[in-house]
């Protein structure tokens, strides 16, 4: 099974979803997202476990 990077996978829920990189209150700000999306930051455990919730899926996906 490949792995995939939470950066890869916040692309592609905003993808599916039609959403833009300020549509993500949970992460922060716009600068916050954007260092996620280009992998200058890392999504913290509240961060992740608020997109969990929101998407309705494992926490692991974005560890």
């Amino acid at each position: 099974m490949t792995e995939v990077s939470a950066q890869e996978v916040l692309q592609s829920i905003m993808q599916e979803h039609g959403l833009q990189d300020r549509s993500f209150p949970e992460i922060g700000d716009q600068d916050k997202m954007l260092g996620i999306l280009n992998g200058e930051q890392q999504l913290n455990r509240l961060q992740i476990r608020a997109l969990s919730e929101r998407f309705q899926v494992s926490e692991m996906v974005f560890s």
